[in-house]
């Protein structure tokens, strides 16, 4: 089995385009290879603040069935999270 981990965030010299053609290029390849593919796309959005973290990874591993390869990758997207009110 392979997992690929893509943050979609902005990146210089780099359009949302060129990720979505990326994605769609490592899936076709993947099916092309006769494996099985899926993607799931996770919103980090401005809501993600207002949930104590800790408690949204348990949720995510114990409902859900996320597994410890994702977990800290997800765990390290919401640390480097943060906000602020002017």
């Amino acid at each position: 089995m392979v997992i690929k981990f893509y943050h979609a965030s902005f990146r210089r010299h780099h359009s949302k385009e060129t990720a979505v053609i990326k994605v769609y290029n490592d899936i076709v390849i993947a099916l092309d290879s006769g494996f099985s593919t899926a993607l799931l796309l996770l919103d980090f959005s401005a809501g993600v603040d207002c949930v104590d973290h800790s408690i949204l990874l348990k949720v995510l591993q114990l409902q859900f069935g996320v597994t410890a390869s994702a977990l800290p990758w997800i765990s390290s997207v919401l640390a480097l999270r943060f906000h602020s009110v002017n």
